[in-house]
């Protein structure tokens, strides 16, 4: 359930592994926990995620949105919210576990946004 803490739910048939220990398991888990999504399984690592989402279908971009997935380098992670060039970002495996903070835009050297509806 949603709480201020954000929504650790854990339901629906994530293909991903480690719990909140994993970016990929914890950024496919929150698209189905806020908008019910189930995303594919897309191959190599948290980086690799663009091209997994246009290869299936997705839009991506280097705007970003509320309800898109953040993708880094090494990391994925749910926009909560946008205000200018912030973006809140909720995530796994910061510090090993689930996360809620505030980036840049262009934090961590972003490769972009995977538009979720």
């Amino acid at each position: 359930a949603q709480t201020p803490q954000g929504n650790t739910a854990t339901g629906g048939s994530n293909p991903y592994y480690g719990g909140w220990s994993n970016c990929t398991w914890g950024a496919w888990q929150l698209a189905y926990n806020y908008l019910g999504i189930s995303l594919p399984w897309w191959p190599g690592n948290a980086g690799d995620w663009i091209q997994g989402a246009q290869s299936s279908g997705y839009s991506t971009g280097s705007t970003p949105a509320v309800g898109s997935i953040a993708v880094y380098p090494y990391h994925v992670a749910y926009v909560l919210a946008v205000d200018g060039n912030n973006v809140q970002i909720e995530e796994g495996n910061f510090l090993g576990r689930h996360n809620i903070r505030w980036v840049s835009a262009d934090y961590n050297q972003c490769k972009g946004y995977i538009y979720l509806q």
